[in-house]
């Protein structure tokens, strides 16, 4: 083979990748979509500065857009807090269902902290630096079918 040769072979070959990278990347990919969290929270609470009655909420994570939605059951705005860094997960009980909502107590606040869910990595909306408690509400999960 000559030279010649060579370099149109390598050519045609390399035109081929990139033409199967390019269709593969034209694909638009699935991304899966943590499901919704949905707890009943026993005292107000505070997320991106934003004071919330205790009562159920609805908590999706959108990873897409750096953001935790939050939504109350009652119908009021819906608040969205800034996700500061996500954290593999590490279930507290060791289960590999277990979601829970993570708040910081800091006097008589609670902050929105942490959220868990099973099979995504958990998200880190504050860090207390100062003294606090950790206030944990688990959530449970129906089994998927």
């Amino acid at each position: 083979m000559t030279f010649n040769e060579k370099t149109a072979r390598t050519f045609r070959l390399a035109s081929f990748a990139l033409v199967a990278l390019l269709a593969f990347a034209a694909v638009p990919q699935a991304s899966a979509q943590p499901e919704a969290v949905k707890a009943k929270v026993p005292f107000a609470f505070t997320a991106s500065g934003k004071t919330l009655p205790a009562g159920s909420y609805e908590f999706r994570v959108k990873p897409d857009d750096q953001v935790v939605s939050i939504q109350a059951k009652n119908g009021t705005p819906e608040v969205f807090a800034m996700i500061l860094t996500y954290v593999s997960p590490r279930p507290l009980s060791g289960e590999e269902n277990d979601s829970h909502i993570v708040f910081d107590k800091v006097g008589n606040t609670y902050i929105l902290a942490e959220i868990w869910q099973p099979g995504f990595d958990g998200v880190i909306l504050n860090m207390q630096k100062g003294k606090h408690e950790h206030h944990v509400i688990r959530v449970q999960h129906a089994p998927k079918s």
